[in-house]
């Protein structure tokens, strides 16, 4: 019925980015919720069978704040209710040093406490935050299956001064991806350089809002993600080149 067309989508907006579909259509929401039950029943199931020792290990990059993923889901859901297999879970904090912690909602703000509190948990524990109150240097804080003893290890990276938290979004793209890079150079073969937008004028102009638009969509931190995949694959460090394909092969 053409009155309710518009009811298709939850969102319609602007297709501006050339690797996903920035609108977005109810049925692919309802699909998407009712594979998230079923996996949820399923795995309620295995974990409280004796196929528990048959989960395979898990090892998961998470932003604490995530505007898509549920985070304690993510940890109390899924992680909680795994067997000691080795799993893994990695938290990104938030930027302490930007000035927006009275900002973030309590219960986001009280997550990294109540993470890394002093209670063992089948599966190793890490949290990527400020080294310190007083600076944007970033280091690991982890937590070993079955221990409540915490290491500390600088990375040698550091938040970038205008960025005050990572998003679902960017934890799979490098700061110098071409397209979603913070860094990136943008522009080649005309595409917009998404990750380096950060619009400033009037309001009501853009047809698309200025949260969107000014969404992270790459991570500072990604050379971490890559040093512990490869390390989860018995591989060393992987290289960026090795796993991003070349801009413009419609595969990310």
């Amino acid at each position: 019925m053409p009155y309710f067309e518009k009811a298709n989508w939850l969102d319609v907006l602007p297709e501006y980015n050339p690797f996903k579909y920035n609108s977005f259509p109810s049925t692919a929401a309802f699909q998407t919720a009712s594979l998230t039950r079923a996996v949820q029943t399923d795995l309620a199931r295995v974990t409280t069978s004796v196929r528990r020792v048959a989960i395979p290990p898990i090892l998961t990059f998470q932003s604490i704040v995530d505007a898509t993923v549920s985070t304690p889901a993510v940890v109390h859901t899924l992680y909680d209710q795994l067997p000691t297999n080795g799993s893994e879970l990695v938290l990104f904090d938030v930027n302490h040093l930007s000035g927006i912690d009275v900002f973030v909602r309590a219960s986001d703000r009280s997550l990294v406490g109540s993470f890394l509190d002093r209670t063992a948990r089948r599966y190793r524990r890490v949290v990527v935050t400020n080294g310190s109150p007083g600076t944007r240097d970033v280091e690991a804080q982890t937590i070993e299956p079955d221990s409540i003893g915490m290491t500390r290890r600088p990375l040698g990276l550091a938040w970038p001064p205008e960025v005050f938290s990572l998003t679902h979004v960017a934890l799979p793209f490098a700061a110098n991806d071409p397209l979603y890079g913070i860094d990136g150079s943008g522009g080649r073969a005309g595409l917009l350089p998404i990750g380096r937008l950060s619009p400033r004028g009037e309001r009501a102009v853009l047809t698309v809002g200025t949260d969107t638009l000014m969404r992270l969509s790459s991570n500072p931190f990604f050379p971490f993600i890559a040093e512990r995949v490869g390390q989860w694959l018995g591989m060393g460090t992987i290289e960026q080149s090795s796993i991003e394909p070349p801009l413009g092969s419609g595969v990310r």
